[in-house]
């Protein structure tokens, strides 16, 4: 009776270690995103008004 109250159950343990893991990868690529994204920006407005100007 009391190996069954005591019994390892790892099946929700391993749900939430594969949740946790999960949201910080989409973090991290969230993140990358965001910088990389503010680069590409920043970039395209400055040939954007280069172009306007007529330097390039």
């Amino acid at each position: 009776m009391f190996r069954k109250l005591f019994k390892k159950d790892s099946k929700g343990m391993t749900l939430i270690e594969y949740t946790l893991i999960i949201s910080f990868i989409a973090f991290v690529i969230i993140s990358a995103l965001r910088v990389v994204g503010r680069g590409v920006s920043g970039t395209l407005n400055h040939l954007s008004n280069g172009f306007k100007n007529g330097e390039y």
